[in-house]
């Protein structure tokens, strides 16, 4: 009966400091009438440097709730089409108080034109029927980033382990241009695919009748970016990263982790042939911080495990 009781006192301390370290910030997108605005783009936002943290679309009441959101200061970001964006203030999230549901009216564009001109630009959510896309080209979403560390801020995906997981299910598909991978290990795959390279993603959680049965767990459609022009043609991106955090809670005055990147692409084609090849660096400095509580008949144990560590990624391919 002791080691019963013992058993559901550690489950239930499990439950509590889980629900402790977490929050979730729910919302609302009207206009200036009052009418929900349905799949608007919703950005949640570390305040302190605008990197992205999460992204959803709001639903058909025009509600959004990002969950499982960490003590931090944030801001939240909305975009639709034909309306200002909106930029909110500073959001505390921690243990002393409860969030309260973000209300935000979004403003009509009202600009006073001589002429007119049509340039197609695709938003950084769309919800189409079958599935979601989520356009990555010339987004700072992917800068800096690997295709493993993109689909964390993708709605519905959640990365356990570096496993990928969509919608609660396990065993997901990951395509390449719309064809299986032949790789067998595919989240190491993942880390080795710079997201600048990444066009958009195709999320597919209820596949139809023209996937394999194995799909059913979902499916995930990574469209690499090409090159149409003629003759020879080529992109070479770059950039890096630096983040400062206080570790004193782990007893270590390493404190600074930061990333450089670098792309090369080069293509050459002609009417009927086409050659390229392409050269991908990455070299990172990361850290993960475990926090164990272990309750014991009336004893409590707490254990920290600091893990620093980086990894280089070089990637080729013609």
């Amino acid at each position: 009966m002791k080691c019963v009781i013992a058993s559901l006192a550690f489950l239930i301390a499990c439950l509590y400091c889980v629900a402790q370290d977490n929050q979730t910030i729910p919302g609302l997108v009207t206009n200036k009438t009052n009418q929900p605005l349905q799949y608007a783009n919703v950005l949640l936002l570390h305040a302190e440097d605008s990197s992205l943290v999460k992204t959803m679309l709001t639903d058909s009441a025009g509600a959004f709730k990002f969950t499982g959101v960490t003590y931090s200061s944030f801001r939240i970001m909305v975009t639709f089409v034909g309306y200002k964006d909106f930029m909110s203030d500073i959001i505390m999230v921690d243990s002393g108080n409860s969030i309260a549901a973000v209300n935000i009216t979004l403003r009509q564009s009202e600009k006073t034109l001589s002429g007119v001109t049509v340039t197609a630009t695709r938003p950084f959510l769309e919800q189409r029927i079958d599935k979601l896309i989520v356009n990555l080209n010339n987004s700072i979403t992917s800068a800096g980033s690997t295709a493993l560390e993109v689909l964390q801020k993708i709605p519905g995906v959640v990365i356990i382990n570096d496993r990928v997981n969509l919608a609660g299910k396990s065993g997901v598909i990951i395509m390449i241009n719309g064809k299986p991978s032949p790789y067998v290990d595919m989240e190491s795959m993942l880390k080795d695919i710079p997201g600048i390279n990444i066009e958009r993603i195709e999320v597919i959680t209820n596949p139809g009748a023209r996937y394999e049965a194995s799909g059913n767990a979902g499916i995930i459609n990574l469209i690499l970016k090409r090159q149409a022009n003629l003759g020879l043609n080529g992109t070479f991106t770059g950039g890096g990263g630096y983040s400062y955090y206080d570790q004193k809670a782990v007893r270590t005055n390493d404190n600074s982790y930061y990333r450089y990147y670098s792309s090369l692409s080069l293509n050459f084609r002609t009417k009927k042939w086409n050659f390229f090849g392409n050269f991908d660096y990455l070299h990172r400095k990361v850290f993960e911080v475990n926090n164990y509580d272990r309750f014991i008949d009336q004893s409590q144990y707490k254990q920290i495990n600091y893990y620093p560590y980086f990894y280089i990624f070089q990637t080729s391919y013609c």
